[in-house]
């Protein structure tokens, strides 16, 4: 071979060497360009050992436009998010208060954006923006300045990264919630909502969400969620969480479109400590209504009318329970239980406390009430049955009323007369005691009086 052709192959493999080395190096340069700083992503982003417990508690950034559905943008309005400056300089923490706190991209923004990260590099881009957010109420909320901060590239893969860590927690605990028999009644529930078209209402304690004793108002239909507080706090995280996982695991759709939106409901101010659970009610009374209960006024009196407007009913209610129970005694006091060996359970009144703490000590179960839409299919009316007379009673209790109008009277009636007559013998038993535990009491009363006078 010529001398001439050594000449030529050997500058031909120095230019391979250092293309391929150029290459390498490009490729060395825009990782660290989108690769986020070792000792930033361990204060944004949590640990791939964490547990799923604290990895649905890490305080990520929100998404911004969460409660809309996902927009395609074109490339013009996406390069709109890189800038050829170099990012704005900001110590450590001011830059990771920002990144936590600043609402990311849409996810079909961010997968966009990766696919351009390699062309915006090339074109001499240095920095992004938050586009989403420039010129808005929730920038300058969210900033201290209302300059245009600039920030370093890996800010788009520390979008990324937050959009799948919400995806993992999102999806953690989905495969124990469909499959495990204790969800079961959970599972209903939401399949009841999302059917349906039923609405959930109910009252829920914040204590073990927010540390502190107090009441507010629920409402869950289909995707939609409102809550009312009376102190006018915003829903928990964690109940806003909760909510927006168990709701997602009903979806049927696109997974990436359940979208949850939270409202706030009408509800009247709180103005004392212990006036969080009627006025709770209150705000459910009035959206189950559709208005016609009106918002309670703030003053006391109202909140005390209310109070025993709510008892009534309550007391309402057990009576026609226990009324309802009446109906089916026994035919023969034989199957009646010997009061003399039954057993009885005391029931003992809690204790008057004017925190609203005391209100999550009453042994009461939280009321959940499903509302399903009214429909009226049209159908025949049902024919009326014949009258008929009631048999005579068979067995020797008094006939009820048709009406009763305070518990005393009803167990007056449901009482047997064997019964009745125990309680009188057991009454006169105990009268017989009392009068020879006080004879005995004056005999020595007396004898201790004789003592002392012969002592003196």
């Amino acid at each position: 071979m010529a001398k001439s052709s050594y000449v030529a192959l050997y500058s031909l493999s120095n230019f391979l060497a250092a293309s391929s080395h150029k290459l390498y190096s490009g490729r060395s340069i825009l990782m660290d360009y989108y690769s986020i700083p070792e000792s930033i992503e361990q204060q944004i982003l949590p640990t791939p050992d964490l547990s799923i417990t604290a990895l649905t508690s890490f305080l990520l950034p929100p998404q911004h436009g969460s409660n809309t559905r996902p927009v395609k943008h074109d490339s013009d309005s996406l390069f709109q998010y890189f800038s050829k400056d170099s990012p704005t300089v900001l110590a450590e923490l001011g830059l990771t208060i920002q990144l936590r706190n600043l609402p990311t991209p849409e996810g079909t923004v961010i997968q966009q954006l990766l696919a351009l990260k390699n062309q915006a590099h090339l074109a001499g881009f240095q920095s992004v923006r938050y586009d989403h957010l420039w010129c808005t109420e929730e920038t300058r909320g969210s900033s201290s300045t209302s300059d245009d901060l600039l920030f370093p590239l890996w800010t788009i893969t520390f979008w990324s990264r937050v959009a799948d860590v919400k995806q993992v927690a999102v999806r953690s605990g989905t495969e124990t919630y469909l499959n495990n028999q204790s969800f079961g009644w959970l599972r209903r529930l939401g399949e009841d909502l999302q059917e349906h078209g039923s609405t959930l209402v109910t009252a829920v304690h914040l204590g073990e969400l927010s540390n502190m004793p107090h009441w507010a108002s629920l409402a869950v239909q289909k995707r939609t969620v409102s809550f009312g507080d009376s102190f006018g706090n915003k829903m928990p995280e964690k109940l806003h969480n909760a909510c927006s996982w168990w709701l997602r695991q009903h979806h049927t759709g696109d997974f990436t479109e359940a979208k949850v939106t939270f409202h706030t409901l009408p509800i009247t101010t709180q103005l004392d400590s212990h006036s969080c659970g009627i006025l709770a009610d209150n705000t459910l009374d009035h959206l189950i209504s559709g208005g016609q209960h009106p918002l309670l006024g703030p003053s006391p009196s109202d909140i005390i009318a209310q109070r025993l407007q709510r008892f009534l009913s309550v007391a309402r209610h057990i009576i026609a329970q226990l009324e309802s129970s009446a109906k089916n005694v026994p035919n023969h006091l034989s199957d009646l239980p010997d009061p003399e060996n039954a057993e009885t359970t005391p029931l003992a009144p809690a204790e008057a406390n004017n925190d609203s703490g005391s209100d999550s000590e009453v042994n009461f179960p939280i009321s959940i009430i499903l509302i399903r839409p009214q429909h009226q299919p049209a159908s025949e009316p049902e024919p009326t049955p014949p009258q008929v007379a009631p048999a005579p009673p068979t067995h020797p209790l008094k006939p009820a009323p048709a009406r009763q109008t305070s518990i005393t009277s009803f167990w007056a009636i449901a009482t047997p007369d064997k019964k009745k007559e125990a309680d009188e013998s057991k009454f006169q038993r105990i009268k017989e005691n009392y009068k020879v535990l006080a004879a005995k009491s004056k005999e020595h009363e007396h004898k201790k009086a004789s003592r002392i006078r012969e002592l003196a």
